[in-house]
């Protein structure tokens, strides 16, 4: 759970409470997407009411960043790349994990803050290149050590 710089709100237990007080609107990078889905399970964890919370999707994860950076919307629930990715722009309130992630340590989990979680998401990405992507363009994304890459096809 990542939050616009200025949100009042710094931990799980004051987002919520700032939830139950007035509407916060939370972004995604679509209807249905796992940011959309981690921030309804996280609301019916934590006991808030549907209206405490306004979903505004965004076409593309970059641009429902973009918009809690630029204020337009309080929270975000981003992946663990994404968090990465922006730098600490954004405030980091949570992980939904059961503990910590290396790549992020100094985010507490939910579980550390009291909310008892029983989700642990995990996805997959793929990529995509075309037919007559170079053999060396290939070899050099497969060797990546901080990925692990399914064979050529």
């Amino acid at each position: 759970m990542m939050a616009r710089p200025d949100l009042e709100a710094s931990t799980e237990p004051e987002v919520a409470a700032l939830a139950r007080k007035r509407r916060l609107t939370y972004v995604s990078w679509d209807t249905g997407s796992a940011g959309h889905l981690a921030t309804v399970m996280f609301m019916k964890t934590t006991g808030l009411p549907a209206e405490s919370g306004l979903h505004v999707p965004y076409p593309g994860a970059t641009l429902a960043a973009q918009a809690v950076l630029a204020s337009q919307g309080d929270l975000i629930f981003a992946s663990v790349p994404m968090v990465v990715a922006q730098g600490g722009r954004l405030k980091s309130i949570a992980l939904i994990h059961p503990k910590r992630v290396e790549a992020v340590p100094n985010i507490p989990t939910l579980p550390e803050q009291g909310v008892k979680v029983n989700m642990e998401w995990q996805f997959w990405m793929g990529m995509l290149a075309p037919p007559s992507t170079p053999d060396a363009v290939v070899d050099v994304l497969q060797a990546s050590p901080s990925r692990r890459w399914g064979p050529r096809k």
